[in-house]
């Protein structure tokens, strides 16, 4: 079937903000492109984003753009997904790929995965986002006993 590497950006009141969907790992050079179009998408103001310890997002020219462009990075507690709400939202998409997948197989369809990718991020809505986010603070708070 292939592999697919997927960089996807959302926010509360956008959903999804930005999605970059290609064939082979993304080098840190393939993500600072995506770093600036993000940028542009969230008109040029300072934002803040949540993510895991991937090594691309930590490369030393990565790091410089972060702060050219005013971006806030904010890692994820190793090995803790689950306090991540992309994470979530992941898998609500890869539960509507696969669905998706399975009905062409089932009909004898042709299914493209770029498309079948793309098309189950435009499921995510900001009302899923937002749920996301309450049920990872949540997590948190229970991770540090605060419930």
């Amino acid at each position: 079937m292939g592999y697919l590497a997927v960089i996807a950006a959302v926010s509360a009141d956008k959903g999804v903000v930005h999605i970059r969907v290609e064939s082979s790992a993304i080098s840190a050079e393939e993500f600072m492109p995506y770093l600036r179009t993000l940028s542009r998408k969230m008109d040029h103001k300072p934002f803040a984003l949540y993510m895991d310890q991937l090594t691309v997002h930590k490369a030393k020219e990565v790091k410089t753009l972060y702060e050219e462009l005013s971006i806030t990075v904010i890692f994820n507690v190793s090995y803790s997904p689950e306090l991540n709400p992309i994470e979530t939202c992941f898998s609500s998409v890869k539960a509507v790929f696969k669905r998706s997948r399975l009905h062409a197989l089932a009909r004898g369809d042709d299914f493209d995965m770029e498309t079948g990718v793309r098309k189950a991020f435009k499921t995510i809505k900001p009302q899923l986002v937002q749920g996301c986010i309450k049920r990872s603070m949540a997590l948190l708070r229970i991770s540090k006993g605060q419930e």
